[in-house]
C-alpha cells in the first residue's frame, strides 16, 4: 500500500502523467486501500492473466502500464509480465510499459518487448 501510494504520487507529479487516470488492477488485494481512495485511482479487481480483467480496466487504451511484482521473490513474475506485454501488444496497445524485473537476467528480454 505504501509503495503503491508513493508510486502514484510520484507519477502524478510528472508532467507526462499529471492529467492521467490511474487504474490499479490486482487480484491480491481485496479492495483499494482506504488511503488511495482520495487519489482518484480506479480499482479493478481480477487476475492480470485473464483478458476480461484487462478489458475491464481498458488497458489497451492506456498511456502507460506499470507491472509491479507482488513480491520481490516471485520467481514467476518475469514470465508473467512477458506474457501480458505480448498480449497487450498483439491487441494494439501502444502504451509505455514499465515492468518490474525480479531476476536481473530477464531485463534484456523484457526490454525487447
Amino acid at each position: 500500500e505504501v509503495y503503491l501510494r508513493a508510486l502514484i504520487e510520484q507519477l502524478s507529479n510528472d508532467s507526462r502523467y499529471s492529467d492521467s487516470e490511474f487504474i490499479v488492477v490486482s487480484n491480491t488485494m481485496e479492495a483499494l486501500p482506504q488511503s488511495l481512495n482520495a487519489t482518484g485511482v480506479k480499482w479493478v479487481k481480477g487476475p492480470l492473466n485473464q483478458w476480461e480483467t484487462l478489458e475491464k480496466a481498458d488497458v489497451v487504451h492506456a498511456d502507460a502500464v506499470f507491472l509491479i511484482a507482488p513480491s520481490s521473490s516471485d520467481t514467476d513474475f518475469d514470465s508473467f509480465s512477458m506474457d501480458i506485454i505480448d498480449h497487450l501488444r498483439d491487441r494494439g496497445c501502444k502504451a509505455y510499459i514499465v515492468a518490474e524485473v525480479v531476476h536481473d537476467d530477464n531485463d534484456a528480454l523484457l526490454k525487447r518487448r
